[in-house]
């Protein structure tokens, strides 16, 4: 018995050495396998339910244990004599009794079962002298300690292989009699036991692999349910794959989004990070389409902070005083539609995604439903100040937080994994998506997250010296041509840029990193083999972009200064490019009062200059312009500055109109740019065109004097106008020119007088018509 007690130490109860890991050591994962800690036997279920958990070839079984059990393994001895002894488990069930013991298990025992020796650990010898961890692979034991199971290209009782299914389970009988695996020293009916459950293990395992538990309903708390069951039989597992497979299928797929969305978010409207769009934005001959007023509460700073903007089928969305505004885009009319956001510290963020609308703030962050505007919920979390919030396929990162998004559930934002990217602070952290994950920038690392799990696939520290205020990390764009990251510095002069492989890892062989004329906390434009990096000089400087040139990273020019700083996101357009051979790069100016400028740039430009745009009507107090630029389709201009406005600015539009008169007196005009077409007519209110803001006053044909009637004295100033005793200004010349004439003569009195006498004629006179203005 001595004997047959140290071989199942020994092989079942994991000897091995087991290595130790750290966030820097952190590499892709060669493959993946299926794990569960069990305690069927007891009837007291999952200490761990299904999981994937990755390996490297190299690694025993023991290793990827102690990487999936952490520190809830316990054991004596040294690392390298490593003994399990038992696993944190939480204590028994609540209300549990050794009735819930299977009766087999029960019988074979034949008395009753022990206690434990410590209340939340469960460790060998625990309830009866032949209890302990079993490892089974595939549904077959290990033939050797955990420490000399293998990864090779096929399993068996010496080796895993990827997507192998671990089991480690407790027994309470013979040494593993109870769960399968035989030393062939004690009996043990096994008859109609220990059916393979490892597909269903493994389904398991990949739905909570992606979070996608409510996807699948009952189903899946189905078996769950019969998992944590000691004995099944292959048809309970069969039936419940099936039910697995319906559920999913019958589950709708998230309806298409019919939302025509023009700004998704200032750090959200591009995946990959890199601000380029191809409308025509405006440059030529801008003006000022509205402002409106967003925010009157001030903040800590003495100015008037606002959320970024998002725009929807023709409405902005942005926060301001502690609510949720939406405005017409196209008359800037606007009102508030939900109490949402900061009142009075910091910025909010706001990004858009599948229908709804996500506000954070320092404390929270909240979803709305884009049709209803609605709150679908929130989720409450401690960000830093300047947290950039980022959209994509049904999850949101926010700060190094990501979310799982699920509009139709009650929990519609949930935390995927525990805590921020790899414990680090992500302070004014802007990522990108690319290559199936996402890339993000913290002080001294940049990591690639798988970030439907929250999993580092590859981490490299960049600069292990860096030290920055406020843990600010750095803002990333990414070049698919090149499949070059791209990112700033705050505190320090430096760009950095590095190579992704084919399988989305770091190559560490092509980072560098150059000195700039400024630190920024902006996102670099990288476009043509130029990179744009404004920054904390108010300044852009542009930047050799060609990783095949000796002179990679290495400065073109730095354009003039327009203020203290610019921390907003250059936006590049090439919307004029075909016709001119420009792009031009748009900012806004920190200082009072937050001016737009553009740069207007190309392949070969050796020096350039910001100029201003925009000439706004208000002044600002206090400018600390951080929130962002927003672009429509049609190449329109949204920007805040601090004193508490938003504005719009377009191109100035030059009205091409077309009159038509109508005997009944209707007078009315077509303005191209006006409404949905060319072909539509300016909408009126209070005399103004809510679209093109060109102004009408009305008037009456035949009244010449203005007095508001037609009457003899308007044929008399017409017969001293006539012959050179009166002079007319060109309204009054106006409103003689009815019925078709070209000109006014004595024949317009005479007409008048007719009018006069039968104000039943078959003429103009008298009707109302409209003059227009801009």
């Amino acid at each position: 018995m001595r004997k047959l007690l140290s071989l199942f130490l020994a092989l079942a109860l994991v000897i091995s050495t087991v290595a130790t890991f750290s966030a820097e050591e952190e590499k892709a994962f060669d493959g993946y396998i299926y794990m569960t800690v069990e305690r069927n036997t007891l009837g007291q279920g999952f200490v761990q339910e299904p999981i994937k958990v990755g390996y490297y070839e190299g690694d025993s079984l023991a290793d990827i244990t102690e990487r999936m059990l952490g520190d809830r393994s316990t054991f004596t001895g040294d690392i390298s004599n490593y003994y399990l002894e038992g696993i944190k488990d939480g204590g028994e069930p609540e209300n549990w009794t050794s009735d819930e013991i299977p009766s087999d298990i029960k019988n074979a025992l034949g008395k009753n079962v022990n206690g434990r020796t410590k209340d939340d650990v469960l460790q060998a010898f625990d309830y009866t002298s032949y209890s302990g961890w079993m490892f089974t692979v595939d549904n077959k034991g290990i033939d050797v300690g955990a420490g000399g199971v293998s990864y090779a290209d096929k399993a068996d009782t010496t080796h895993y292989t990827d997507g192998s299914v671990v089991r480690l389970q407790y027994t309470l009988y013979g040494y593993g009699e109870d769960v399968g695996i035989s030393w062939g020293m004690m009996s043990f009916d096994t008859t109609n036991k220990f059916v393979d459950r490892s597909d269903l293990i493994s389904y398991v395992a990949d739905i909570n692999d992606e979070n996608a538990q409510s996807e699948y309903g009952t189903a899946y708390t189905d078996a769950v349910k019969l998992l944590n069951t000691w004995n099944v039989t292959e048809e309970q597992i069969d039936n419940a794959i099936k039910a697995l497979d319906d559920a999913k299928q019958s589950t709708p797929d998230e309806p298409e989004d019919t939302h025509n969305v023009e700004w998704a978010g200032a750090m959200n409207n591009f995946k990959d990070g890199n601000q380029v769009t191809d409308t025509k934005v405006v440059k030529n001959n801008p003006e000022e389409k509205w402002s409106y007023e967003l925010n009157r509460t001030k903040g800590s700073w003495g100015s008037y902070y606002a959320g970024q903007s998002v725009i929807v089928d023709d409405y902005l969305y942005a926060t301001g005083g502690g609510n949720l505004h939406k405005v017409d885009t196209k008359t800037g009319k606007g009102e508030t539609v939900a109490v949402a956001g900061s009142t009075a510290f910091y910025y909010d963020y706001v990004a858009y995604g599948d229908g709804m609308i996500f506000v954070s703030t320092s404390n929270d962050i909240e979803a709305f439903d884009i049709d209803t505007l609605q709150s679908l919920g929130k989720v409450k979390g401690t960000f830093s100040q300047y947290h950039p919030m980022q959209y994509n396929k049904g999850y949101l990162v926010c700060n190094g937080n990501i979310y799982k998004v699920n509009k139709n559930s009650d929990n519609v934002l949930t935390q995927v994994g525990e805590g921020t990217i790899g414990g680090d602070s992500f302070n004014w952290s802007q990522g990108v998506f690319a290559n199936n994950y996402y890339y993000v920038v913290a002080t001294n690392d940049i990591y690639c997250v798988d970030y439907k799990t929250n999993t580092i696939k590859y981490q490299y520290k960049y600069d292990e010296n860096r030290t920055t205020t406020f843990n600010i990390g750095g803002e990333l764009a990414y070049d698919s041509t090149t499949d070059y990251l791209y990112w700033g510095s705050y505190k320090q002069k430096n760009l950095h840029a590095v190579k992704l492989n084919d399988n989305g890892d770091f190559d560490k062989e092509t980072y560098k990193s150059a000195t700039i004329s400024q630190e920024t906390v902006c996102a670099p434009v990288v476009y043509n083999n130029r990179i744009y990096v404004a920054g904390q000089g108010g300044t852009i400087d542009v930047i050799n972009g060609n990783p095949d040139d000796n002179d990679f990273l290495s400065t073109i020019y730095t354009t003039n200064k327009i203020g203290m700083k610019i921390q907003s996101n250059p936006i590049l357009s090439t919307g004029y490019e075909e016709e001119t051979g420009n792009v031009y790069i748009y900012v806004q100016s920190y200082n009072a009062p937050g001016n737009i400028y553009y740069l207007e740039d190309n392949e070969n430009s050796t020096s350039g200059e910001l100029k201003q745009l925009s000439n706004l009507s208000t002044t600002s107090t206090a400018a600390y312009a951080y929130e962002q630029i927003a672009i429509d389709d049609e190449g329109q201009i949204y920007f805040f500055n601090e004193e508490g406005y938003l504005y719009c600015y377009g191109e100035k539009h030059i009205h091409n109109y077309t009159y038509e008169t109508l005997l009944n007196g209707k007078h009315i005009k077509t303005c191209d740019g006006c409404g949905e077409s060319e072909e539509e007519f300016c909408t009126f209110e209070n005399d103004k065109c809510i679209y093109c803001g060109v102004e009408r006053s009305k008037y009456i044909y035949g009244d010449i004097n203005q007095d508001g009637e037609v009457t003899v004295q308007d044929t008399t100033l017409l017969q001293k106008y006539v012959t050179k005793l009166a002079e007319l200004n060109d309204v009054q010349k106006e409103c003689a020119m009815f019925d078709h004439m070209d000109k006014i003569t004595v024949k317009s009195a005479t007409k008048i007088q007719k009018y006069i006498a039968n104000p039943e004629l078959d003429t103009l006179i008298g009707a109302s018509f409209y003059m227009y203005s801009k």
